[in-house]
C-alpha cells in the first residue's frame, strides 16, 4: 500500500514539473514574439532604412511566426550571438550605425537628384523633340538607354560616345566649320555682294587661275567671237595688265598652274573641239606648245593631284587622262561612273571631287571622288541641287557652290550660293548673288569670294563682285 502511494506522489511531482516547464516555454515564446513585433514596428518607422531592408524585416517576421519552438530557439540563439558580438565591439557598432545613416542619406539625395533630372529631361524632350531628332536616322541625339540606375551608363552608351569622339577628331576641320554655320558665327555676311570693278571686256566660258594675289583670265567667248586674250588682275590694287595672247582662240577649256607654268588644256573654237595644250612660261614670258591630249575635250575640268594633271570628262566623255612632269605625254586614267560636262571639280586633301554637271540627256546631282592610292572613282554622295555651268571653290575642307544653269536649254539661271560640308555630307545655303549668273569665273582669297564676268538674263557681264565671308577678313584685301 505504501509503495503505491509513493508511486502516485512521484508521478504527481513529475507532472507538476513538466507543466511548469511547458508554461515557461510558452511564456518565453510569447514574450519573444511580442519583442519581435515591437522591433519590426519600430524599424518600419525608421526613415533612414531603405525599402529592401524593411522587406527583409517583414520576411524574418513571417518566418518566425511560422516556425516551431525549436526553430525559435535557433533564432534566439543566433540573436544572442549577434547581441554578444555587438556588446564586445561597441565602437564598431557605433561606426556601422553612422555609416548606415550616411549611406541612407546619400541614397535619399541621389533618388531626389535622379527624380529632378528625369523631370528636367522630360521638359527638354517636350520642348525640343523635333530639334533633337536626327533627320537621317530618326533617333534622338544623346539618347541614353533605360537602366535600373539612371546615374549609370550602359556599355552601348559608352561605346557610342567613344565613336562620336573619334569621328569628331577625324572630322575636326569640317566640324569647326559646321559650328560656324550653325552657331553665332554663321558666316557673318556683314556686307552684301558689292561690285568692286570691271573686266576689260564682257566674257564668259573662260579659264581662271589664282596665283598668290594675282588672278589670270584666259580666252573665253566675248559675245562677238572666241578669245585668245590673257589678262592679269591684281587683287591688292584692283588693276589689270595685258599679257601675251594664247597661240589659239578657245572657250570651254581649263587651265592649271603646274611647276611654275600655266597649262591651257583643250576647249572649243570656230574649228571645233580641241586637244591642243599650250603652256605659258613666266620666266620666258612666252607661250610654248605642250603635249596634246589623247582625245578632244571641252566643257571638262582639270585638277592636280600628287603631281599629276588630271583632265576629267567633258562633252560626251566618261574618260579621264593624266600628265606627269617630264612624262611621255598623256596616259589613260580611271573612268568616271557617269559621263558629264559643264561640271565643277576641286582638289581637297588627297582627293579630287567632281560635282554636278550634265550629259546630253539630263543634269546629274552625283558627287564622285577620286582618291589615292587606289585612283578609282566612287559615288560619294548625291547633291540636293541639280545644275551645270556653275563654279565650285574649295574652302576650309568644304566646297562653296555658286550659281549655274537651271535647265538643259540654258535659259534659266541660279543666283544661290551653297556650302557643301564634305565629311558631314550636308548642304547649307549662304548669301545669294545680286543677280542670277552662269559660265563665270570665281576665286577665293582668304575669307573673300570674287566673281568675274559670266552670263545672265541681260546678256554677258564684265562686273567683278566681291563678298567677305566673315568680319575678321574685312579690310584685309
Amino acid at each position: 500500500m505504501m509503495k503505491k502511494i509513493a508511486s502516485l506522489l512521484i508521478l504527481l511531482f513529475l507532472f507538476s514539473c513538466s507543466s511548469s516547464s511547458l508554461s515557461k516555454t510558452e511564456e518565453n515564446a510569447s514574450e519573444e514574439k511580442k519583442s519581435l513585433e515591437n522591433q519590426s514596428e519600430n524599424d518600419k518607422k525608421n526613415p533612414f532604412l531603405q525599402d529592401n531592408q524593411k522587406n527583409k524585416l517583414e520576411e524574418e517576421k513571417d518566418k518566425n511566426q511560422g516556425k516551431d519552438g525549436s526553430e525559435s530557439s535557433k533564432t534566439r540563439k543566433s540573436g544572442t550571438q549577434d547581441s554578444d558580438s555587438n556588446l564586445k565591439n561597441p565602437k564598431d557598432q557605433d561606426n556601422n550605425e553612422k555609416k548606415d545613416l550616411k549611406n541612407s542619406k546619400n541614397n535619399t539625395f541621389e533618388q531626389k537628384k535622379s527624380n529632378t533630372e528625369s523631370e528636367t529631361s522630360e521638359k527638354k524632350d517636350k520642348q525640343g523633340s523635333e530639334q533633337d531628332t536626327d533627320p537621317k536616322t530618326g533617333k534622338k541625339e544623346n539618347e541614353t538607354p533605360m537602366t535600373d540606375n539612371p546615374s549609370k551608363k550602359t556599355d552601348n552608351t559608352v561605346q557610342s560616345e567613344e565613336e562620336k569622339k573619334k569621328n569628331e577628331e577625324n572630322n575636326l576641320k569640317d566640324r569647326e566649320l559646321e559650328i560656324d554655320l550653325e552657331g553665332k558665327e554663321y558666316f557673318k555676311y556683314l556686307s552684301n555682294w558689292s561690285e568692286i570693278g570691271e573686266m576689260p571686256e564682257t566674257n564668259n566660258a573662260f579659264a581662271i587661275i589664282k596665283i598668290e594675289k594675282k588672278v589670270y583670265i584666259l580666252g573665253g567667248f566675248t559675245g562677238k567671237s572666241y578669245a585668245d586674250s590673257f589678262w592679269e588682275y591684281d587683287l591688292s590694287t584692283n588693276k589689270w595688265e595685258k599679257l601675251p595672247p594664247m597661240p589659239r582662240k578657245r572657250a570651254g577649256f581649263s587651265a592649271v598652274f603646274f611647276f611654275g607654268k600655266i597649262y591651257a588644256i583643250g576647249g572649243i573654237n570656230q574649228e571645233g573641239a580641241l586637244k591642243a595644250v599650250d603652256i605659258y612660261d613666266f620666266s620666258q614670258k612666252k607661250w610654248e606648245k605642250g603635249p596634246d591630249l589623247k582625245t578632244e575635250r571641252f566643257q571638262h575640268e582639270t585638277v592636280i593631284l600628287n603631281n599629276r594633271i588630271y583632265a576629267i570628262g567633258g562633252v560626251g566623255k566618261t574618260s579621264t587622262e593624266f600628265l606627269e612632269p617630264n612624262g611621255n605625254g598623256w596616259k589613260d586614267g580611271p573612268e568616271l561612273n557617269e559621263g558629264r560636262d559643264s561640271f565643277s571639280a576641286v582638289h581637297s586633301g588627297q582627293k579630287i571631287i567632281v560635282i554636278g554637271g550634265k550629259s546630253s540627256l539630263s543634269m546629274t546631282n552625283t558627287i564622285e571622288v577620286l582618291s589615292s592610292p587606289f585612283y578609282t572613282w566612287s559615288i560619294y554622295d548625291r547633291s540636293e541641287i541639280n545644275r551645270f555651268g556653275f563654279f565650285a571653290l574649295s574652302y576650309k575642307n568644304s566646297i562653296i557652290i555658286v550659281g549655274g544653269f537651271k535647265n538643259l536649254s540654258g535659259s534659266n539661271y541660279y543666283d544661290d550660293v551653297y556650302i557643301y560640308l564634305i565629311y558631314a555630307k550636308a548642304m547649307k545655303k549662304l548669301k545669294s548673288l545680286p543677280y542670277p549668273l552662269a559660265n563665270f569665273g570665281a576665286v577665293a582669297d582668304k575669307n573673300s569670294i570674287y566673281i568675274f564676268g559670266g552670263r545672265s538674263y541681260g546678256g554677258l557681264k564684265k562686273s567683278i563682285l566681291r563678298m567677305d565671308i566673315n568680319n575678321e577678313s574685312i579690310g584685309d584685301h
